[in-house]
């Protein structure tokens, strides 16, 4: 009653003894008219074993112990051969059946098939890999077995891939067909494949034709019977309408049936779903063309409990047709069942992975993207590590660190330089006196330790060193202490020298400058005093001190307000102060001051002192002019006499650049000596020279030439036409060159003077004289 329940392993066992068994029948049935001598060997066994080593150069071959086959084949009446071929191998076949007497009928489509009957000895088919169907699905077997309309084949010849053919060909196939190896029936045949092609139709011609056996007649056999009635495993046969032909007791069991009420039972009525009838049907059709299969289906027993049943089924042929379907099966509920939890578990497994697979996903994104962002700071760390490297290395001040014992951790290429080493390695781990003179390395130990220990800088401390045959050197020193990241406690220092030798050198020479100018400044007669924004003054001159002193002014005047010292200043001298900050831009200017009863002009000059594009002080220059403008207002006076003389007298005075002619300076009554206005002689250069007469013109450029060429004062005499009234006048210059302060001449000045009344007064006295004589 647990026959159900058996495993898939032992249904399959049992199914195929019962095969086993069946093809035993069938082959006892068939060999009832056979010859012993042709029970030796099946067919396809013997026909497997022809090799490549019988094949002869012209394309026969010799069969052992079959060696007048060719002569039997052609000492018989002719076989009535069917050749099944595409197109490129017919021709090869049909000549090798008419080479061996044989009548040949070639098929190389399915509408030939379809339209050809009759009854034929031996049917050639050359089957396409993968199978030996041909021409829509049908197989050498249909030819061997139909029995109405079509052509009836009593033998068959398979040419094909034998590997390809296992488990396809049916037991009538293999016990009345030959097989001849090939690979490929679409390509011509090449001549060792013709002779062995040639061999295999000798020797299947031989064979018994084939007699299909009535298995009904054998189905009541007592063996068969008691084997498939006491067999484990449920079987049923179905016949042509789908109903329960025969079931075993196994079956009886399963389905709680008696046998009665279980045969002639249509298939529907065991399905759990009677729709599900035509799907099986369907699929089971299309199985019996391929020899039989499996399908899963569920099934219902008479009290109505359902199951999952796995059936194998397999076509029982009569007459050569297929009539009934053989079908075991075995309950696989449990197996459904554990399937099902299977899927469940692992659709449960499949979404745990999806949601850790997330998570890893996400897992992996933070840590590529931490990971990113590490390679991000290294690389930038590794750039400032470079820079500071870079840097360290590049400034010419000497950069260190050292311990608590003053030994070297880090030292820059300058430190490097300083100490005369060959590296840096060379100065790692060793100290000052390890390089330079006693006293100085003590002097720095006792330093470094005064920074060690208490912790606080030594920040911009000079030093001056001396070292034998080499000037002294002067250093400015940094020190720091180094501290522990987490403890803050010292452990180390970092330093920084700079060398200032040559700054030292700088500040003594501006130093010697400063001197200097401080002596130029003190020698200078005009009194100088500096503010800066604050209006504090912030320097003085010996002049201004004397100034100050002068005029009874006392105190310090250096850091005291300006107001303070100079009291007498207006108000608007501060506003102009404030100008000068502002705008960048100096003021001149004069004014009158009255200082303990005297009364003082100044010329006083504001200039600004900028840095950076900003005023930061203004220097005033102060100069009494008192005496000066006493003097120029002589000089007025008397300039002023001289002009009214030379204006009453007939002369004019001229002043000429050397180079253009042109006229600088016009003074005297010009009109009245040349006879034009004084404008004229400044817009026309050339007008000197016209008012000569012609006579003259010569002679008074040639005495021109050569007195400037001289550069000492001459006298030309000439005459010329006065521009007015165009009378002839006899004038005197008297010319002066003045050149500059490389010796050339930048200018001549000229006195002219009418001296007509002269020249007739003498020519008068001459003529005189002539008469008196």
């Amino acid at each position: 009653m647990n026959d159900h329940k058996k495993t898939k392993k032992q249904l399959v066992d049992e199914l195929n003894a019962l095969r086993r068994r069946i093809a035993s029948l069938e082959r006892e049935a068939s060999d009832r008219g056979s010859s012993p001598a042709e029970e030796d060997e099946r067919p396809c066994e013997r026909l497997g074993r022809l090799s490549d080593d019988s094949v002869i150069a012209d394309g026969s071959s010799v069969v052992p112990g079959a060696a007048s086959s060719n002569e039997e084949g052609r000492t018989h009446s002719p076989a009535e051969i069917l050749c099944i071929s595409p197109s490129p191998a017919m021709e090869s076949l049909a000549q090798i059946c008419q080479d061996l007497g044989h009548h040949c009928t070639c098929i190389t489509d399915a509408d030939g098939l379809q339209n050809l009957h009759g009854q034929f000895h031996l049917a050639i088919v050359a089957a396409k890999p993968g199978g030996h169907a041909f021409f829509n699905g049908v197989t050498l077997h249909d030819l061997m077995v139909r029995s109405s309309n079509g052509p009836m084949v009593e033998r068959g010849l398979l040419l094909s891939n034998m590997q390809e053919l296992r488990g396809h060909l049916h037991a009538y196939e293999l016990r009345a067909s030959g097989h001849c190896q090939i690979s490929d029936p679409v390509r011509p045949f090449p001549p060792d494949l013709l002779a062995r092609i040639r061999h295999a139709i000798v020797d299947v011609l031989r064979l018994p034709a084939y007699e299909p056996v009535n298995f009904f007649d054998e189905v009541t056999d007592s063996i068969l019977h008691s084997v498939v009635e006491s067999s484990q495993a449920p079987l049923l046969v179905l016949d042509a309408e789908w109903r329960i032909w025969f079931a075993n007791l196994s079956a009886h069991a399963v389905f709680r049936r008696a046998s009665q009420l279980l045969k002639g039972l249509p298939l529907d009525e065991l399905l759990a779903d009677p729709q599900d009838g035509t799907v099986f049907r369907e699929r089971v059709a299309q199985g019996l063309g391929r020899g039989g299969g499996e399908i899963e289906c569920r099934l219902r027993t008479r009290e109505g409990r359902e199951f999952d049943a796995l059936i194998w089924y397999n076509p029982i042929y009569h007459e050569g047709i297929t009539e009934l379907v053989g079908c075991t099966f075995t309950d696989i509920t449990r197996r459904k069942r554990a399937e099902t939890e299977l899927i469940k578990t692992h659709q449960l497994l499949q979404e745990r992975v999806r949601l850790q697979g997330d998570e890893l996903v996400r897992t992996s994104e933070q840590l590529e993207q931490r990971t990113q962002e590490q390679d991000v700071t290294r690389q930038a760390l590794d750039r400032e590590r470079n820079l500071l490297h870079t840097l360290i290395n590049s400034v010419p001040d000497m950069v260190y660190a050292k311990d608590l014992e003053s030994r070297f951790l880090l030292v820059n290429q300058s430190v490097v330089e300083r100490l005369e080493a060959a590296s840096a390695e060379e100065v790692i781990g060793r100290t000052d006196a390890d390089f330079l003179m006693p006293e100085d390395a003590a002097t720095y130990r006792e330093e470094e330790l005064e920074v060690l220990r208490e912790g606080v800088p030594v920040v911009n401390r000079e030093y001056r060193t001396c070292e034998p045959g080499r000037p002294p050197r002067w250093t400015l020193v940094t020190k720091v202490p180094l501290r522990n990241e987490h403890t803050g406690q010292v452990v180390g220092l970092v330093g920084l020298n700079r060398d200032i030798t040559h700054l030292k050198q700088m500040e003594w020479e501006m130093l010697a400058v400063e001197r200097q100018h401080r002596i130029v400044l003190d020698a200078m007669a005009d009194a100088i005093h500096v503010i800066d924004r604050d209006y504090q003054i912030v320097l003085v001159n010996r002049s201004f001190r004397n100034w100050l002193r002068d005029y009874r002014i006392g105190g310090e005047p250096i850091g005291r307000a300006l107001k303070d010292v100079v009291p007498f200043l207006p108000e608007h001298s501060f506003a102009q102060y404030e100008e000068v900050f502002t705008s960048g831009k100096g003021i001149e200017y004069e004014f009158e001051a009255h200082v303990n009863g005297m009364s003082v002009l100044v010329e006083v000059r504001k200039v600004p002192i900028v840095e950076s594009n900003r005023v930061i002080r203004v220097a005033t220059i102060l100069r009494d002019v008192t005496d000066r403008r006493q003097v120029e207002e002589s000089l007025r006076q008397s300039e002023a006499r001289i002009r009214q003389m030379v204006e009453s007298l007939p002369m004019v005075l001229f002043s000429f650049e050397a180079s253009t002619n042109q006229a600088l300076l016009v003074q005297g009554d010009v009109k009245r000596v040349l006879g034009y206005e004084r404008d004229r002689i400044f817009t026309d250069p050339t007008l000197g020279r016209r008012v000569v007469h012609p006579d003259d013109r010569e002679a008074s450029d040639e005495a021109f030439r050569v007195g400037l060429a001289s550069k000492r004062p001459f006298r030309v005499e000439f005459r010329i036409l006065h521009g007015e009234t165009g009378a002839v006048r006899h004038v005197q210059q008297y010319v002066v060159p003045v050149c500059d302060s490389k010796n050339r001449l930048a200018r001549h000045d000229s006195l002219v003077i009418d001296v007509t009344a002269e020249h007739e007064a003498e020519q008068r006295l001459k003529l005189l004289s002539q008469v008196v004589e």
